[in-house]
């Protein structure tokens, strides 16, 4: 299935090397991938992390669906 991830560019350092735009563009999954899935799949599991689902605060557990709009943001940063 199809889905949209943003990640702003405070956390591009700590994503893998990808081909992919993190700001925006769509990546393919398999069905049943959860939001924490995809924070695997970034290397993002051990920050403290915000995940807006189509506008909407999520938990990791939330299942994703074709369409869906995955934001990530980090949960703290520098004052």
């Amino acid at each position: 299935m199809i889905i949209e991830i943003q990640v702003p560019s405070l956390l591009h350092e700590k994503v893998p090397p990808t081909d992919k735009n993190l700001r925006g563009d769509k990546w393919e999954v398999p069905e049943k991938t959860t939001v924490a899935d995809v924070l695997e799949m970034l290397n993002l599991t051990n920050l403290a992390i915000i995940t807006i689902l189509n506008g909407r605060q999520e938990k990791k557990g939330a299942f994703l669906k074709e369409g869906d709009v995955l934001k990530i943001f980090s949960a703290v940063s520098g004052g």
